[in-house]
C-alpha cells in the first residue's frame, strides 16, 4: 500500500451472513428517544479539539463499544477500535443563519466496525425532525433554503450532500487509521458531561476502556488548539486546521501525488508546503506557490481554500466557503516571513548575453539546488527522480537548445509540451470542466483533472458544446525570479548535462599564463 505495507485479500463473507443493516436510525439501537435525540445510557459523548468543517454544521459525538471491549490507545493516528464498535456523529444545521433556536439536524452519519472492517452508513433526518432513514450507497443530495443578512433576498441556496458509502471511506482511509477525531491530538480536552466537566482522556481511563494505561497524565500529552479560536497563535490554529481537514490525505501514506505533509507534528521544514511549488493546477497565477509567504493571493492552498467547484479543497462533500478558515490562512500566510528573496523578474535579454557561460566553470550543487528550490523536481522527473505531473526532462539538452530551455523556464505558456496543455470542455447544459485527456474514442472524452484527488470525468462528445485548448501552461511562471543569474545559468547546465556531474559544463576553467621570455 501507500505506507509500504504488505497486505494480503480474504475472501468477504456472502452478502446472506451480515444482517441487513437498519433502514430507520431509530432502528439502530442507538436511542432511547429518536425525535429527542437521546442515545442510550452505554454511549458515550466526546467532543473534539479541532472539528473539520461540515459546510457550517455543528456536530454531536458519541462512541458506542460492544460488551466489555476496551479501546487500543496510540499516541500517533486514530485510535484501534473492536468489531461491534458504532461511532455516531449527528450534523445539525441553523436553517437562520446565527440563530442557534433555528437549528435542525440534517443527518447522522454511522461509522461501524464490523469482521475486521469499518463501513460508513447516513441517515437523513426528515423535516418532523422524528426519524431518519438510510441514505442509499450512491449517496444523495438536499437543497436547503437558509436565511441569512447578506445574501440576495436575505436568503440563500446551500447544497447538503449526504456521502456515498465510497466517499465516507476515502477520508476514512487506512492512512488515518480509519477513524478522524478519535485521536491524542483532537480528544486531549475537557468535555461537558452534563453534571461534571473533565479531560476526556481521563475519563476514558476511569471508566477503564483503554488497553493500557494512559503514557503520561493529559497535561503532558500533545494536543491541537481549536483554530475558531483567536487566542492561541496563528501558525498552531492553521497546523490544527489542516491537520483536522487535510492530513487524512495529507500524510506519507495517503493517496495523490502532490507530496503535502500536513499532519500537527509535521516539522514545518518537511511539510512540502511552505515556498513549494504546485504539482496540480496553478488558476492562472504568477509564481504561484502552495504557500507564499506573505502572499495568501499567490498561494495555492489559500486559492483552494476560498473556491467551491473545479481544485476546491477538501474536495469531497463540502458545498461552501468556511469564510473564518479563509481569514485565518490569509492572517497566518500574510505573517509568514518568506525563506526565498525575489531578485528580479527575468526576460530573456537579460540572460542571453550570457548564455555561452554555460559550456564551463558551472556549479553542479548550484545546479541542482536551483532545480529543487523553483519546484522543478515536483512535477518533473530527471536524473532518475521527480515527478510525473509534467514531461520528462531526462535528455532534454538533446532535444532543445540552451535557449529554447531557457525561454520554457522564463516564458513557459510560449510553449506546451505536446500532450501537457489543458483540455477545457464546456458542456450543451453549462457545465465547465478541465483536465488532460487521458482517454479519447468517438463516442466520449475522458479527462484527468488537475488535482489528483478528483475522480476522472467521462464526458460525451455529443454533450460537449465547445472544446479548447488552454494556452495557459499547468507551470507556474516567475518561478526563476527567486534565482541570481549566476543559478539560473547552474540551472541550465544542470539540465542540458542531464545531471551529470562529471560533464565538461562543470569543469573549471583554467586561466593560461603567457610564458616570459628568456631573451
Amino acid at each position: 500500500d501507500y505506507g509500504g505495507g504488505l497486505d494480503r485479500l480474504i475472501r468477504a463473507p456472502s452478502p446472506d451472513a451480515t444482517a441487513k443493516f437498519p433502514t430507520r436510525l431509530s432502528e439502530t439501537g442507538i436511542f432511547v428517544s429518536t425525535p429527542k435525540h437521546l442515545v442510550e445510557p452505554g454511549l458515550i459523548p466526546y467532543s473534539v479539539i479541532a472539528p473539520a468543517w461540515a459546510d457550517g454544521a455543528s456536530a454531536q459525538r458519541y462512541i458506542g463499544l460492544p460488551g466489555e471491549a476496551r479501546i487500543d490507545y496510540t499516541s500517533s493516528g486514530g485510535w484501534n477500535f473492536p468489531n461491534g464498535t458504532v461511532l455516531v456523529q449527528t450534523l445539525a444545521l441553523e436553517r437562520s443563519a446565527g440563530d442557534p433556536a433555528s437549528r435542525r439536524r440534517i443527518e447522522t452519519r454511522l461509522l461501524t466496525r464490523q469482521q475486521g472492517q469499518w463501513v460508513g452508513y447516513s441517515y437523513r433526518w426528515g423535516d418532523d425532525q422524528t426519524d431518519a432513514t438510510l441514505v442509499g450507497a450512491n449517496g444523495e443530495n438536499l437543497e436547503l433554503e437558509i436565511q441569512a443578512t447578506g445574501a440576495s433576498g436575505g436568503r440563500r441556496r446551500q447544497t447538503w450532500r449526504f456521502p456515498s458509502r465510497a466517499e465516507c471511506m476515502a477520508c476514512h482511509s487506512r492512512a488515518a487509521n480509519f477513524v478522524l477525531g478519535l485521536s491524542e491530538l483532537q480528544m486531549n480536552t475537557t468535555h461537558d458531561y452534563g453534571r461534571v466537566r473533565d479531560n476526556q482522556l481521563r475519563t476514558l481511563q476511569h471508566l477503564g476502556l483503554f488497553t493500557s494505561p494512559l503514557p503520561r497524565p493529559p497535561a503532558d500529552l500533545a494536543h491541537l488548539v481549536n483554530p475558531y479560536d483567536a487566542t492561541p497563535d496563528l501558525q498552531a490554529r492553521a497546523r490544527s486546521y489542516l491537520h483536522a481537514n487535510c492530513s487524512v490525505c495529507h500524510v506519507g501514506a495517503g493517496g495523490g501525488n502532490s507530496k503535502l505533509e500536513l499532519a500537527y507534528s509535521t516539522p514545518r521544514d518537511q511539510m512540502n508546503l511552505i515556498e513549494a511549488r504546485p504539482q496540480h493546477d496553478t488558476f492562472g497565477i504568477n509564481n504561484a506557490m502552495l504557500v507564499a509567504p506573505g502572499d495568501p493571493e499567490r498561494s495555492i492552498l489559500y486559492q483552494r481554500l476560498v473556491r467551491r467547484g473545479r481544485g476546491q479543497m477538501p474536495p469531497l462533500v463540502i458545498a461552501t466557503v468556511d469564510e473564518q478558515a479563509v481569514t485565518l490562512f490569509r492572517d497566518w500566510i500574510r505573517a509568514l516571513p518568506p525563506l526565498q528573496h525575489f531578485i528580479r523578474d527575468w526576460k530573456m535579454d537579460d540572460l542571453l548575453p550570457r548564455l555561452a557561460e554555460i559550456q564551463r566553470g558551472r556549479s553542479f550543487e548550484a545546479g541542482r539546488q536551483a532545480f529543487r528550490q523553483t519546484g522543478c523536481s515536483q512535477c518533473h522527473r530527471f536524473a532518475g527522480d521527480g515527478g510525473s505531473v509534467g514531461p520528462d526532462l531526462t535528455g532534454v539538452g538533446q532535444r532543445l537548445s540552451p535557449r529554447d530551455i531557457l525561454e520554457s523556464i522564463l516564458l513557459p505558456s510560449k510553449v506546451i509540451a505536446e500532450g501537457y496543455a489543458t483540455t477545457e470542455i464546456e458542456t450543451r447544459s453549462g457545465e465547465f470542466f478541465s483536465g488532460r485527456v487521458e482517454r479519447e474514442d468517438n463516442r466520449v472524452v475522458v479527462l484527468r483533472p488537475l488535482s489528483a484527488f478528483e475522480p476522472t470525468v467521462t464526458i460525451r462528445k455529443t454533450d460537449i458544446r465547445e472544446r479548447t485548448l488552454s494556452k495557459i501552461s499547468n507551470m507556474p511562471a516567475g518561478i526563476a525570479n527567486t534565482l541570481r543569474q549566476d543559478q539560473i545559468l547552474d540551472l541550465l547546465a544542470y539540465l542540458i548535462s542531464d545531471g551529470d556531474s562529471n560533464a565538461a559544463a562543470f569543469h573549471l576553467v583554467r586561466s593560461i599564463q603567457p610564458t616570459r621570455s628568456t631573451r
